[in-house]
């Protein structure tokens, strides 16, 4: 989130509808590609040095089960 400061407060400052939705979808993005790239990949990489963990096992929960993944799709999709 911190490194997307600077896109909501350049959207703040110009007062723009446009630079909301780009910094939105940006931050969409990052989260798209956290899911189905990063995560996956890491899992793969460090899996065998790190077992299903309670932690890992939460991370899943709220990545791919949560609501929060929903819940950032939906309001996307709302305000598009």
């Amino acid at each position: 989130m911190r490194s997307y400061i600077g896109y909501y407060g350049l959207t703040l400052i110009s007062r723009s509808y446009v630079v909301l939705y780009a910094s939105l979808g940006a931050h969409f993005c990052q989260f798209v590609f956290l899911a189905l790239v990063e995560n996956p990949h890491i899992d793969k990489v460090y899996n065998s040095i790190v077992k299903d963990s309670l932690i890992v096992r939460k991370r899943r929960e709220v990545l791919y089960e949560g609501e929060c993944f929903l819940i950032c799709c939906c309001i996307l999709i709302v305000i598009i």
